[in-house]
């Protein structure tokens, strides 16, 4: 199955229905209410929540370690402390653990199983949730998917979910803005920011989307020669390609480089994986697609299509799940986890497919093999904080989103992490442009990644909260000068964490076998689905991861 975020679901969904999964999205199983109509409140677990005080001060919202930590960190002690593991009063065909995108793709997939996806949150969606402030809706983390080949199965998935005609496209080369110094330029690919030296810039733009036409690193490869040449990039850091491939470049689009290492894949431009980079940003390149909503839109989609397929029951937010066992007598898995009102169950599935990062997932699966446990200690996560600016009265867009440029380039791994870490954002994204500019109020994304180790920490700090707000509310005014809007109109400020949202896709993790190893399939009957399995940090990764753990469950339990 080619991972990637050219053709990922084109081959994915091909492969799905080759392991005879259900009919995929089709107009039969749409989901029974429209999601423009859908307002979640109360209880409802849906990936969309509604804003009463648009300035929350109280807080981060989104991750919250603390009671996880409590429980995985000394399982053996929290487990006694609950008098072990209770028997099994349940038994399912398929348990599905975690309900981001990857566990709501695979639950959709596997919907005539009638599987049990467990979530520990009290909403569905992981990184994919957002947010409505009246009638505007933004999102709170992941934002925009590569754009779909036209007849492609990503269409396809959009179309018949409903959701085609409620996106918008952008095309970066003629479209794409960067803020330079507090002033936005556009188009970044024509020059904009230095027009004298325009031709470094398309020079560039050109080689990057000849690579994506001809030349295009699909993850994984699907030939020996191409294998090879995906070896041979990533063993090197994008850095080191830019500099045999391209030479000298202009220095906006070196320091737009690291930025973008930064805010897409969670690591320095020297340290990520060229064969990764370019699966991103040459995708990127040839355009993107953008909800209201971000790809919670998908999410709430696919929650909304399994609430009418599925027994309500079967849809378990609050759910902290804390130990899967392979079970030697009468095979099959045991999942326990903590219910909503505190108390432990057990059910015994014939396959299990867990969607958590793998760190946790090494914690929560008995008998893994020490080898695949290695393997995953290998792995690093970043950390990121998003920002949603909510701002009364309208400000006009005419791109999804910038990049934040400074006008310096780091020197040294020291100055890359000082300069990382002091910048306030590294991107911007206009809820506004995704929502067609049909509201009367306005939410500008910022986006502010922790790309080098002991980001994670810091966020964890008692005082991290009033340090990041107090580092958005310095830069907001002068972002908003940029476009000739008053400070005044700032009507709340809400900083989501995302305390391991990012798989670092260093280099050397594909070419030496590592990801493959610790993405393996444990016991021949517990599958491990995240977007971690190819530390290839977004949605696409994680739709394709699903449906290929789908197909393998299938073929488990039928």
């Amino acid at each position: 199955m080619e991972i990637s975020r050219r053709k990922f679901l084109k081959s994915a969904f091909v492969v799905a229905a080759g392991m005879a999964l259900p009919g995929a999205f089709y107009p039969c199983m749409r989901p029974k209410r429209s999601i423009a109509g859908a307002t979640p409140a109360g209880s409802d677990p849906s990936p969309f929540s509604r804003v009463a005080h648009p300035n929350d001060s109280a807080g981060f919202i989104g991750d919250r370690p603390s009671p996880g930590h409590g429980i995985l960190w000394d399982k053996k002690r929290y487990l006694a402390s609950m008098g072990g593991i209770p028997p099994v009063t349940e038994s399912a065909s398929v348990v599905i653990v975690g309900g981001g995108v990857s566990g709501l793709v695979a639950a959709y997939a596997l919907r005539d199983l009638n599987p049990v996806l467990l979530e520990q949150s009290s909403q569905f969606g992981g990184n994919a949730k957002a947010e409505r402030w009246g009638d505007l809706e933004y999102a709170l983390g992941s934002a925009y998917i590569s754009r779909p080949e036209k007849g492609s199965a990503t269409a396809t998935m959009l179309e018949e979910l409903g959701l085609l005609g409620r996106s918008r496209s952008e095309f970066p080369p003629d479209e794409e803005a960067t803020l330079v110094r507090g002033k936005m330029f556009r188009p970044l690919w024509q020059g904009a920011t230095d027009p004298a030296r325009a031709r470094e810039f398309t020079r560039v733009r050109d080689r990057l989307l000849a690579i994506y036409e001809n030349e295009y690193p699909a993850i994984p490869a699907k030939t020996a020669a191409d294998a090879a040449r995906l070896r041979e990039l990533d063993r090197m850091s994008f850095a080191e390609w830019v500099r045999r491939d391209l030479g000298p470049i202009h220095p906006h689009l070196e320091e737009l480089f690291h930025e973008y290492c930064w805010d897409a894949m969670g690591g320095a431009y020297d340290e990520v994986s060229a064969a990764q980079a370019l699966n991103f940003i040459t995708a990127d390149l040839n355009g993107i697609v953008a909800f209201p909503g971000g790809n919670a839109t998908i999410a709430e989609a696919l929650y909304r299509g399994l609430e009418s397929a599925q027994p309500k029951q079967n849809l378990r937010p609050g759910s902290f799940v804390i130990d899967i066992e392979p079970q030697s007598s009468g095979g099959g898995v045991r999942v326990t986890y903590k219910a909503p009102d505190g108390s432990l169950k057990s059910i015994h599935a014939k396959a299990c497919i867990v969607t958590s990062p793998k760190f946790i997932a090494k914690v929560l699966i008995s008998g893994m093999p020490s080898e695949q446990q290695e393997a995953i200690s290998r792995l690093e996560y970043r950390a990121f904080l998003v920002a949603n600016v909510l701002l009364d009265g309208e400000i006009p867009s005419s791109s999804f989103g910038m990049f934040h440029l400074r006008g310096r380039v780091p020197q040294s791994p020291d100055e890359t992490v000082k300069m990382a870490s002091e910048r306030a954002y590294t991107s911007v994204v206009f809820a506004n442009w995704a929502a067609g500019h049909g509201s009367s109020k306005s939410v500008l994304t910022l986006y502010k990644p922790f790309p080098y180790k002991g980001g994670r920490f810091e966020l964890s700090k008692p005082d991290a909260y009033q340090i990041a707000r107090a580092r958005f509310e310095k830069a907001i005014p002068k972002l908003l000068r940029s476009f000739d809007a008053d400070p005044k109109r700032v009507a709340g400020l809400r900083i989501l964490r995302m305390a391991h949202a990012m798989p670092v896709a260093a280099q050397g993790l594909l070419a030496d076998g590592t990801l493959e190893l610790a993405a393996r399939t444990v016991a021949g009957r517990i599958f491990l689905a995240q977007q971690d399995n190819w530390a290839n940090p977004c949605v696409e990764t994680a739709l394709a991861v699903a449906l290929q753990a789908a197909g393998q469950a299938r073929n488990a339990v039928v």
